[in-house]
């Protein structure tokens, strides 16, 4: 997904890098996501919090372990209409 539209629904650009990436790699640790991204640990966990807050990021449980994932691009898009 673009980085520039994700820009125009009010991410910023680490949210922005952070949600593309979800959407290419999948369900993810926040290890996995921070080697990808380049993210500190501590940082990203802000980052996907507050993208949990707008609703684009999930979670789910596996193993007792939270794995994120982005929320499909049509939820982005519909923001975008709004």
């Amino acid at each position: 997904m673009d980085i520039g539209k994700l820009k125009q629904i009010g991410l910023n650009e680490k949210e922005s890098k952070v949600y593309a990436e979800l959407l290419q790699i999948g369900d993810s640790l926040v290890s996995e996501i921070s080697k990808k991204t380049k993210i500190n640990r501590s940082l990203l966990y802000t980052i996907l919090e507050n993208l949990a807050n707008k609703g684009i990021v999930t979670y789910i449980i596996k193993n007792n372990v939270r794995y994120y994932r982005a929320a499909e691009p049509s939820k982005i898009l519909s923001m975008l209409k709004e």
